[in-house]
């Protein structure tokens, strides 16, 4: 494993574990934790800590993100800026492979990265597909530096619509999002930028993910998100680049089944993931 800061702040950094022998290049899984965006829930508190094994027993290279959240420096844009720079890793020679001699860049396919988001997680992981689309779209004209374009967003559980959850209240306080964003009105221009509901049609491929006993993020919630992101990817105009989008109930999983690797639910997803993946 290599922890390797993108940051000064201590929760700054990402955290990397390669797989055994040399698949170079391999896949690559960022992982990025949920917990509402509250600090009490970091890297190793918020109940997804079997992904990273997990997607190394299959060959991938693991990355965890951890990021600044409310109460420790986070919220909006601040959190967001954390995990584009922490993407902007995988572009760099920052980091070591199991060799302790050879670069990321070695190791990592970025023709094939997948991000996987979990609750507040997904949210995190939809709007930064889109930067690092958008950043890559400038890259190809010319305008910016090369820059990484995920081939895949695995959204599992997304808080994707904030005005919604704002609605709904979500969360264990009712006001995670209205914490999290510094504004509870929907219609304040931050949220244009940061709510993945309002930055439609997703320009990559992603799959979304619902928990059918899921009581956190309802299943009716997620699945309204989804109709969401299909009706956009559908009238999107010819030169708006859009990706292949699935959605994927999984029966009687709730909120944390579907993030242990060790559950039916996680099998599920899993093999869903690596159809997309191609």
């Amino acid at each position: 494993m290599v922890v390797v800061a993108y940051g000064e702040e201590p929760s700054q950094f990402v955290r990397v574990t390669y797989p055994e022998g040399d698949c170079r290049p391999c896949r690559c899984a960022v992982i990025i934790h949920g917990g509402f965006w509250k600090a009490q829930y970091g890297i190793d508190s918020a109940a997804i800590e079997s992904l990273a094994p997990f997607f190394v027993s299959k060959g991938y290279v693991a990355v965890e993100v951890e990021y600044r959240r409310v109460g420790n420096g986070g919220g909006w844009p601040y959190t967001n800026q954390d995990i584009a720079a922490a993407l902007a890793v995988l572009n760099g020679p920052a980091l070591s492979g199991g060799d302790g001699g050879t670069s990321m860049g070695g190791w990592v396919d970025k023709d094939n990265v997948v991000v996987v988001g979990h609750s507040a997680g997904g949210q995190l992981a939809l709007w930064v597909c889109a930067e690092m689309c958008a950043r890559a779209a400038a890259a190809d004209a010319g305008a910016v530096g090369a820059a990484l374009r995920p081939a895949l967003c695995v959204a599992l559980s997304p808080v994707g619509d904030l005005a919604e959850a704002v609605a709904r209240r979500l969360s264990d306080s009712g006001d995670a999002v209205q914490v999290y964003m510094g504004s509870d009105d929907p219609s304040d221009a931050r949220y244009k930028d940061a709510d993945p509901a309002q930055r439609l049609p997703l320009p990559l491929p992603t799959l979304v993910v619902a928990g059918g006993s899921d009581e956190d993020v309802p299943a009716d919630y997620v699945d309204a998100f989804y109709h969401k992101c299909a009706s956009a990817r559908s009238a999107a105009p010819a030169d708006v680049p859009t990706g292949p989008l699935a959605m994927l109930v999984v029966k009687d999983c709730d909120h944390y089944a579907m993030v242990n690797a060790g559950s039916v639910g996680w099998g599920e997803i899993f093999a869903s993931l690596e159809a997309m993946l191609v």
